[in-house]
This record gives structure tokens, C-alpha cells and sequence, in this order.
């Protein structure tokens, strides 16, 4: 059985939802750093996408009000490749500010790749020194396909979006351990206009089991998924919150694979109301298996609250289905894979990212919620 990978190929209507920007990376140029401070800086995407016909200038419009494109000081990011790094010295990670000063400790190119026959491009973003282990301190480097919101020309939130893209990664088993255990794939954060306004952010990414209490009975170094929301969008709410985190143990993660992630994130008005939001994440595997690898609502934050009743260190209890923050702000920063690590120390770390969608609801018909 092999994947549909139909989908490659867009339409670009859905009766269910509009497609806001679609690339296969064909036509697409990645461009010079043309921004940096000390610890991170932005290379941008240029050109139209020969196969979907979106240009990268399309962003600009509403309701993304990505822009301007690859970044200026005044409003860093557009959509841009994206890196930090406090590795080598964390007031200042680039020796030079330019591609060379990139290239110290990363790699971003546009080149092809296979998916089921299909020879496409994508993107792939390396990270050549991840620094300290996790559990000292790491997630000290990161690189991120990024699309950055100017909120100062965007006319409300985005409160309803589903992102659709090919991933390919590398055997986690090996660059994590017991005291290392994660990489974070998909971070979406919620800001203000101003210095540290944000108030609400969504992630979601790979976990690996110690046999802890929420991790249903996986066997230690059993590599899974987890997905957590929480108010690190900045710094506004002090001390952050963790709203739920929930782990996944029954899907493989691929290694060295590509799969289709489906990411659907709807959210509520205001910080009160948990009975809207929904964050739901799907998988389809290069052998045609499709499996939802988190559906959260309330109903199923209530009952893992119920499977879950002991509070214990390091698990985050009880679950809220909490989708938007204490100050209402509006999405700003997308952050998709890339590498985003907090495993084993300097580790040389290779992912990949294919057939990006963005759509403003989800474009098939919505299952109910399981639970």
C-alpha cells in the first residue's frame, strides 16, 4: 500500500476552507542573511511557486500580513529561514554578519527529493552544533521555516488555521537519552506589538519515554510525540503557565522517512473558554497508515485529568484546554520544522520539510472529536 500523495498537488478551493498559501519550494529562492542581532538572524524565501502559482509576496496580504518579505529591522522575519544560536557564546553566536557568519553553525538549501516517485523539492535545514544537552540547559541553537506576522497591519487574530506539510527526520533514538528526550517540531506563538507582550503558545514535537507516569505504560527510550500548550508566547504572564501536555507512544516516529504531518488549530475568543479550542494532529505514514496522534478538546483533557488523577512532578496537572491567553493576543510567530533540539550535547542534526499548505480551517470534512 503506498500514500496518496495527491495532495502534493493542491486545489486551491476547499468547501471547507480557503487555501491561504501552498509551496513545493519549485521557483523558490532562498536568499542571503539580510538580517542578524548576536544570536539569530533570517534568511529570506523569494520568488512563485511554479507548481502552486503562490508567490511569497502573497503573504503580505490579509488576514497573514506576513511582511515584509525577509525581514527589516523595524519588523524582523517575514517568511524567511530562521536560525538562533547561543552555542559558542551567548552574547553573540555569528563571528561575521553574513552568510559565512551563517554557515559557523548551520546549513538551509533548497534541493530535491524523492516522495513515493514524486521528485519535488524541499527544504532542508541543518543545525551542524546543537550546543548543550537539553538537561543542561539546551535548546541553544534552533532553525525554523518561519512565518512572521506584522501586527501592526494585521486586522485580528488568526483564530482557525491547518498546516500540512512532508517531513523527513533522523533517527532520534540516537541523538536523544534518558535525560535529553525531545525535539520540537511545530511552535506557534501568540504576541503583542510591543517588547515581550505574548501570552499563549502551541508546540508540538518528539518525546522520549523514561516510563513516566504519563507516558501509558511506553518502555523506557521508546521514542513517541508530544504536543503542550502553554503562555511562553513571551514573557507577559510571570511565572509561565503550562495549560496540558500529552504524550503518544502507540505511532512510530519514521526515521529517515517522509511522512505528512496535519496540524489543525482552532481557537477561542478569550482565555475563559475551554470548551472551543481544538488542536488536533494527524499522521500518514509513506505506507498509506493514517493515525490522529492528539485530538484536544476538553472532553479529552477531562479525560486524561480522570486517567491521570496523581499529581506528580514533571507532568502537567490538571489539563485545560486553554487555546487562548490571558491577554488575548493574536498569532504572530509560525515556527515549522526545522530543528528545534533538546537531546544528546553537540549533535550535527538534518531535517527536512516538503509540500507546505496553509488553510484557514480544516479543508476535508472535520471528525467529531473522540472524546
Amino acid at each position: 500500500m503506498s500514500t496518496d500523495y495527491s495532495f502534493l498537488f493542491p486545489k486551491k478551493f476547499s468547501p471547507n476552507a480557503n487555501l491561504l498559501f501552498a509551496t513545493r519550494d519549485t521557483g523558490i529562492t532562498l536568499g542571503t542573511p539580510d538580517r542578524f542581532s548576536a544570536v539569530d538572524c533570517w534568511v529570506p524565501f523569494t520568488g512563485t511557486d511554479t507548481l502552486t502559482g503562490f508567490s511569497v509576496s502573497d503573504l503580505a496580504a490579509l488576514p497573514l500580513a506576513v511582511r515584509p518579505v525577509g525581514g527589516v529591522s523595524s519588523n524582523p522575519g517575514g517568511y524567511a529561514v530562521y536560525a538562533i544560536c547561543h552555542v559558542f557564546d551567548p552574547s553573540g553566536n555569528f563571528p561575521t554578519y553574513d552568510q559565512a557568519g551563517f554557515n559557523n553553525n548551520f546549513d538551509a538549501s533548497i534541493a530535491p527529493q524523492t516522495i513515493e516517485g514524486l521528485s519535488l523539492n524541499a527544504l532542508s535545514t541543518r543545525i551542524k552544533n546543537t550546543g548543550n544537552a537539553g538537561s543542561s540547559g539546551g535548546f541553544q541553537a534552533q532553525i525554523w521555516r518561519h512565518l512572521y506576522r506584522d501586527l501592526t497591519l494585521a486586522t485580528g487574530d488568526l483564530p482557525e488555521l491547518c498546516y500540512e506539510f512532508v517531513l523527513t527526520l533522523p533517527d532520534l533514538s540516537t541523538l536523544t537519552d534518558s535525560s535529553n528526550r525531545t525535539m520540537t517540531l511545530f511552535d506557534i506563538k501568540s504576541r503583542g506589538s510591543s517588547v515581550g507582550q505574548g501570552d499563549q503558545r502551541d508546540t508540538f514535537g518528539i518525546f522520549r519515554s523514561t516510563g513516566a507516569y504519563d507516558e501509558y505504560g511506553a518502555a523506557s527510550g521508546t521514542i513517541g510525540w508530544y504536543c503542550q500548550g502553554d503562555s511562553r508566547g513571551n514573557t507577559e504572564v510571570s511565572p509561565a503557565e503550562d495549560y496540558f501536555r500529552y504524550k503518544n507512544y502507540s505511532v512510530s516516529v519514521p526515521v529517515n522517512e517522509p511522512f505528512k504531518l496535519r496540524i489543525y488549530r482552532k481557537r477561542a475568543a478569550t482565555f475563559a473558554d475551554v470548551s472551543t479550542g481544538r488542536f488536533r494532529v494527524e499522521i500518514t505514514k509513506a505506507d498509506g497508515s493514517h493515525a490522529v496522534l492528539f485530538d484536544c478538546t476538553e472532553g479529552y483533557a477531562a479525560a486524561w485529568n480522570a486517567a491521570h488523577p496523581t499529581i506528580t512532578a514533571g507532568v502537567v496537572q490538571p489539563a485545560r484546554n486553554i487555546s487562548k491567553g490571558k491577554f488575548g493576543r493574536w498569532v504572530q510567530a509560525i515556527f515549522l520544522p526545522g530543528v528545534y533540539f533538546g537531546g544528546k550535547a553537540n549533535q550535527d542534526v538534518t531535517t527536512k520539510t516538503a509540500a507546505f499548505n496553509l488553510w484557514d480551517g480544516y479543508p476535508d470534512v472535520l471528525p467529531d472529536p473522540a472524546i
